[in-house]
């Protein structure tokens, strides 16, 4: 990725981990092509592979599942209006023997009447359980199918490595505890960053970088009781909003996100001895209020988080607040980098 000319946005993450996931080889052979070709990819370029392999993908599945369901529906009205039909004719048949049985010479064909009686109420009998084999064929695989567009909408919205809410999942969250909390006035947002990630993956691998993220999601999740709204944004980035949570208990608790980044410790599979060392994380802190689009607390919580990268890294930042009100680091380092 840092060898090409776009921006490092979420769709542009997307295209590059599905190709080194494995996760999307019609992607994967367009991106071997374009890199073949030779130059570099352009933010125009990431939009058209997005648009192409991603959504257009997801697209597709959604359009199949809701012609199946109406397939499915077509077939459960077809059987249903065939059953009703029959049950009409089985009425009419009842109607005609009652008739009969009213006339005073019905002792004379009783018998022949009754085995009437008898074929009609067999031959009903078979439609409605072949109906109700067709309505339990049919709710088995509807219930398959709910549970495929449940998992679909789950992956439209969650991101595959960490499990949390991806940038869309969490708008959409977002909003349903706007909601929900009847706005979000005393809500607060963090942007955690983890810093120098990028040589975490140039020292160690992606793998170990992969565990590093999940890791660091734990630490998140966690920390956020089943209270706040947990998501990675892209990358190294993520966010975490508390729908009613003020803003100085959203720095303190910022800070004990911090620490316990700090106590993690890494270690690669089979070799316990190589450890990553020690993990730290920028946090940008800010109010979210009624009034503000998401985009907007999202970018004033990153002024913040990015006040606190100038500022050594590993520390705490609120939006709006002054160096000396914000939480002092633990590591007072100043490098370049992420």
């Amino acid at each position: 990725m840092a060898a090409q000319s776009a921006a490092f946005y979420p769709p542009h993450y997307t295209i590059w981990y599905e190709h080194v996931a494995g996760l999307n080889p019609p992607l994967s052979r367009a991106l071997e092509e374009r890199m073949a070709a030779g130059g570099k990819l352009t933010d125009a370029d990431v939009a058209h592979l997005y648009a192409q392999h991603v959504l257009a993908r997801d697209t597709t599945m959604f359009e199949r599942l809701e012609e199946r369901f109406r397939l499915l529906l077509d077939e459960v009205s077809q059987a249903t209006a065939t059953a009703g039909e029959d049950a009409s004719r089985f009425g009419s048949s009842l109607e005609a023997h009652l008739l009969h049985l009213g006339r005073p010479s019905v002792h004379d064909s009783l018998h022949e009447l009754v085995a009437e009686l008898l074929a009609d109420t067999r031959r009903m009998c078979v439609v409605t359980s072949e109906l109700t084999k067709q309505l339990e064929r049919s709710a088995a695989e509807i219930r398959v199918l709910t549970e495929r567009l449940e998992s679909a909408q789950r992956e439209a919205i969650r991101d595959p490595l960490t499990g949390l809410y991806n940038r869309r999942g969490f708008a959409r969250a977002v909003e349903e505890a706007r909601r929900s909390f009847r706005g979000l006035e005393r809500a607060t947002l963090l942007v955690v960053d983890i810093d120098h990630f990028k040589r975490i993956n140039d020292d160690y691998g992606h793998l170990l970088g992969d565990k590093v993220l999940r890791a660091v999601a734990d630490v998140l999740r966690g920390k956020s009781s089943g209270e706040g709204i947990v998501a990675r944004l892209g990358g190294e980035e993520f966010a975490l909003l508390l729908p009613d949570v003020p803003l100085p208990a959203a720095a303190a608790l910022a800070e004990r996100i911090r620490e316990a980044v700090a106590r993690l410790r890494v270690k690669r599979m089979g070799q316990p001895s190589s450890s990553v060392g020690r993990i730290t994380v920028s946090i940008g802190v800010a109010a979210v209020g009624d009034d503000a689009t998401l985009e907007q607390v999202i970018a004033q919580a990153d002024a913040a988080l990015y006040a606190a990268k100038r500022g050594g890294r590993d520390g705490v930042r609120v939006a709006g607040a002054s160096d000396t009100a914000t939480t002092a680091k633990a590591d007072p380092r100043t490098e370049a980098g992420d």
